[in-house]
């Protein structure tokens, strides 16, 4: 997107968290995105999603979800700036709820979880 070349989908295999908790994750997106206005940290109980992370800056707004992928992680990260136009930015975060809901577990034939899968 020409008018906020930052935002951006992306897919992260092996997130480089050291532990999936709301104060690593907090410390990771302030290092990473700078100071946070908003922040909230959601554990999921429901495998493979493991948890669920919203942030906002004074430029952009910041959605992930982190899943169990074999014995690693995956997350789809979000990020949307806020110089991209309202539509554009609605338009994002709809083509990341598709995402969202597109992922699907696949299963070993032995029983066990093979991986995820984006339909």
């Amino acid at each position: 997107m020409e008018d906020a070349p930052r935002s951006h989908i992306a897919f992260l295999i092996d997130s480089g968290y050291q532990e999936l908790s709301k104060a690593a994750v907090l410390e990771k997106w302030q290092e990473q995105y700078g100071p946070l206005s908003a922040f909230r940290f959601q554990r999921r109980r429901k495998p493979p999603m493991l948890a669920s992370m919203q942030g906002k800056t004074a430029k952009a707004e910041i959605a992930s979800q982190v899943y169990r992928d074999g014995e690693g992680t995956m997350e789809v990260l979000c990020l949307i700036e806020q110089a991209l136009s309202p539509e554009a930015r609605e338009a994002m975060r709809a083509e990341y709820q598709a995402i969202i809901r597109s992922i699907a577990v696949k299963e070993r034939r032995e029983g066990g979880l093979e991986g995820l899968v984006v339909k």
